[in-house]
């Protein structure tokens, strides 16, 4: 998980506009399809502003969930120093948190902060600025950790998902358009 909700996770307080959710669509085949039924546009190549991606956008009850491809080497822009930056992925660093109910990865904060400072944005500074008051004023130690998942001392994500492995749907394959 990253974005605004990513953000909510490690203490900022502002309404979620979406969930925004970072797969490798090269090894989510079986997942995609499952959610297709709910795809309201993509998956597209976009590059804009701020980002150079793949990704899809799904309706999910109501609520909007963005996917972006991190197997196609997503790239953002930092705003600081005028260049194209590529996001890389690291999803064993991921912590586990429940957040509204829900367990799930979401991107160390660390990396989050950095990632929002590059970026640049009102709303990016925003979430830097709650998540720093948040931990001042102790609101918030850290994301609330699972406390039913069974894991081994030293056992990463990548063992847990290995499984569970993603594979590729045999229906027909998720088609991916690509804008110029």
């Amino acid at each position: 998980m990253v974005g605004g909700l990513a953000a909510r996770a490690h203490g900022a307080s502002r309404p979620i506009v979406d969930v925004d959710l970072h797969v490798p669509f090269d090894r989510a085949g079986a997942v995609l399809e499952e959610i297709r039924p709910n795809v309201v546009w993509g998956p597209e190549h976009h590059s804009g502003d701020e980002w150079d991606l793949t990704f899809l956008k799904a309706d999910y009850g109501g609520q909007r969930v963005e996917l972006g491809d991190s197997s196609s080497d997503p790239r953002f822009f930092d705003r600081g120093r005028g260049r194209w930056v590529r996001q890389r992925v690291d999803y064993d660093a991921g912590v586990r948190v429940e957040l509204f109910g829900v367990r799930a990865w979401v991107m160390p904060e660390e990396e989050l902060v950095r990632y929002k400072r590059v970026l640049g944005r009102p709303v990016d500074l925003d979430d830097i600025a709650q998540i720093a008051d948040s931990r001042r004023s102790g609101g918030l130690q850290s994301p609330t950790p699972f406390t039913n998942l069974p894991t081994e001392p030293g056992q990463s994500r990548r063992g847990l998902a290995s499984r569970t492995p993603l594979t590729r749907s045999r229906a027909r394959p998720f088609p991916v358009r690509r804008t110029p």
